[in-house]
């Protein structure tokens, strides 16, 4: 806070910053960056984890999982890869 105020209004003529808005300023920044513990990290990590899961999952239970799922997270049916005709 003190540094801002010494160098902000001066610089570019930007308002004092109170005790009261730095610390929303630090919660704010702590809540978009992930820096509260069990933040962004360990998303990232389920994340990982339920796509390695996946990855070993058969077809049929691949196919048991969406349909279970129910259109959550954006998915309406399951995902197959579509075949040629070269390859049929």
């Amino acid at each position: 806070m003190g540094l801002w105020n010494w160098v902000m209004p001066a610089t570019f003529g930007l308002p004092s910053v109170t005790l009261g808005k730095a610390f929303a300023l630090l919660v704010l920044s702590r809540i978009l960056l992930g820096g509260f513990p069990g933040g962004m990290g360990r998303r990232v990590h389920w994340r990982r984890r339920m796509r390695e899961r996946f990855e070993q999952m058969s077809p049929e239970q691949r196919d048991q999982f969406m349909t279970g799922m129910g259109g959550c997270c954006g998915h309406t049916e399951p995902q197959v890869p579509e075949q040629t005709a070269s390859s049929a």
